[in-house]
């Protein structure tokens, strides 16, 4: 049986509840997307990420990308969906997946699928969104609302949803306790409906801008914490031999991206001594052990050329002549700062570095990695305008010579992260102000937000 044959049999099949028919929907989707890039010598996260390769591989129309998008949306909230919106949407959205599979394969849909299938029309897309994004001052609130004042004092005063069930991505209620009269909130990529606000994203005091790395750094294996975030500022600077091998490891991506393409590859040891020379006390006061130092970053040296020669192989996007080392950024809109590894000039391609193990159990990304990642993208995606699907985004575990992970995001996680990144700032302030209590009565309970009770945490934490 074709995918074609199954995607008439989800047609077909009326006697089945209309979620069954949706999941089998889904998998076949994610079937056409596996196969269609079995050939990529890229690592792909998931779904979105063949997706977007996809997309570019074959030029695909912003109409169909939207479509698929749409669909993938619907599939993966069947829980949320009505049922009448499922049965008037499956229709559409199994053309949707007759038309991917048609372009990926390069046949046409045959006649029994397509005599089933809608044609001349379409569920509109709609947006209702009224501005990308606005500042406003907080005026009052209660269980439901915000009343706040946009910036410039003739504004008309504007009212906030907050109540939990106002985002689909989380729940705002959290952020209630951390406002006070006074506070200044970025509104982002904002609708309207019955004369409330209904924000995709909020941000508390955005011109406090936190590093990314930082709120990366409090997700951890028992949770994410604005009390991590709290205890690291209090300890000292680490130093570690897999710090060591972590800059050595961006030297070499470095060094691989702006030499010439007529030159010959640079050796390790011209590599070695630079490295040498610009870290001599790190090294010479470092207390671990360096044995296999230089075996390691040898082979992360070969790691990092070829997994780099593949992706300016697979991905159309990228251009290695307009790649910049390390460029730093202020993000006022999303309250954000930080120095990404690698970004192409045109804001398409982004790739972060990691010279350590990825996770052992999944052979994917690590999470704060992820997040790290998917704050980046956040900053390509809202402060520059950039779609999702326009933005190559890479993590390299330079480790392994199949660490290049192409990355998808990950919005209920990505809210999660602005939200620790609204209570971290939360936290700043109370400092700042006298409100040393918060440590006063931290116990290891309030690093444990996922309530582990192994034997690793109840014994070892």
């Amino acid at each position: 049986m074709t995918h074609y044959d199954e995607l008439s049999a989800v047609l077909q099949s009326t006697a089945n509840d209309i979620r069954v028919r949706y999941t089998e929907l889904y998998r076949i989707l994610c079937l056409v997307l596996v196969e269609a890039t079995a050939d990529s010598d890229l690592s792909f996260s998931g779904p979105f990420a063949r997706l977007t390769f996809l997309a570019t591989k074959h030029q695909m129309s912003d109409r169909l990308r939207l479509r698929l998008n749409a669909c993938r949306g619907r599939c993966r909230e069947l829980a949320t969906q009505e049922t009448e919106t499922l049965e008037a949407a499956l229709p559409f959205d199994v053309l949707t997946v007759a038309d991917l599979l048609s372009l990926v394969s390069g046949t046409s849909i045959p006649h029994p699928l397509s005599a089933l299938l809608p044609r001349g029309k379409t569920i509109p897309f709609v947006s209702k969104r009224i501005t990308d994004y606005m500042r406003v001052c907080v005026l009052e609130w209660d269980d439901e609302t915000i009343l706040a004042r946009p910036d410039g004092m003739l504004a008309e005063e504007v009212r906030i949803a907050c109540a939990s069930e106002s985002n689909r991505l989380g729940k705002w209620d959290y952020l209630l306790p951390l406002l006070s009269e006074g506070t200044q909130l970025n509104l982002v990529h904002v609708e309207e409906r019955d004369g409330v606000l209904y924000p995709e994203i909020i941000i508390l005091e955005p011109d406090y801008l936190v590093d990314i790395s930082a709120i990366a750094a409090c997700f951890t294996e028992h949770g994410a914490s604005l009390y991590v975030h709290l205890l690291k500022r209090l300890q000292s600077q680490p130093h570690s031999r897999a710090i060591l091998m972590g800059n050595m490891a961006g030297q070499m991506l470095d060094e691989e991206v702006n030499r010439h393409t007529d030159e010959a590859t640079i050796p390790y040891r011209e590599t070695a001594l630079r490295f040498m020379h610009r870290y001599a006390m790190e090294l010479a006061t470092e207390t671990e052990s360096m044995a296999g130092f230089h075996e390691e970053a040898i082979a992360q040296q070969q790691n990092i050329r070829s997994l780099l020669a593949a992706a300016a192989r697979e991905d159309d996007l990228l251009r290695m002549d307009h790649l910049l080392i390390e460029p730093s950024f202020f993000c006022e809109m999303l309250g954000l700062q930080g120095r990404m590894d690698l970004m192409q000039d045109d804001f398409r391609v982004l790739v972060e570095q990691k010279s350590g193990k990825r996770d052992f159990l999944t052979g994917s990304h690590k999470e704060p990695h992820y997040v790290q990642m998917l704050l980046y993208q956040a900053v390509l995606h809202y402060a520059f305008a950039k779609r999702n699907d326009e933005i190559s985004s890479y993590l390299l575990y330079s480790k392994y010579p199949d660490g290049l992970i192409k990355e998808t995001p990950a919005p209920r996680l990505l809210f999660e992260a602005l939200q620790l990144r609204n209570q971290i700032v939360w936290g700043e302030f109370q400092l700042s102000r006298g409100g040393s209590e918060v440590l006063d009565h931290l116990t290891p309970e309030h690093l444990n937000t996922r309530q582990l009770s192994s034997r690793l945490w109840t014994e070892f934490k």
